[in-house]
């Protein structure tokens, strides 16, 4: 495929509003997107991890931590906890 039709195809893209003006930036808001869903997933299945609710919810507060600081924290225990609660025996 030839440069100049990429470039014609890029450019009709962007008249059409379905990319951003810059395909570096492009590229790096996708990079960061998928580095974000992949360590968001990671930290939900650390948080999978442990035998008691409280283990459950230690485990994601690290991995959340890790992930994004303290709000990470907080969110990586909820999600713990909550995964605790719900494969708890009744």
């Amino acid at each position: 495929m030839p440069v100049e039709h990429l470039w014609v195809v890029h450019r009709n893209r962007i008249r059409h509003g379905y990319v951003s003006k810059s395909p570096v930036q492009e590229n790096i808001v996708m990079k960061r997107l998928a580095t974000a869903i992949v360590l968001s997933g990671l930290s939900l299945a650390a948080a999978a991890c442990g035998h008691s609710i409280e283990q459950k919810a230690a485990t994601g507060a690290v991995a959340g931590a890790v992930v994004a600081g303290p709000v990470g924290a907080a969110v990586g225990g909820a999600a713990g906890t909550a995964v605790g609660q719900a494969q708890r025996p009744r």
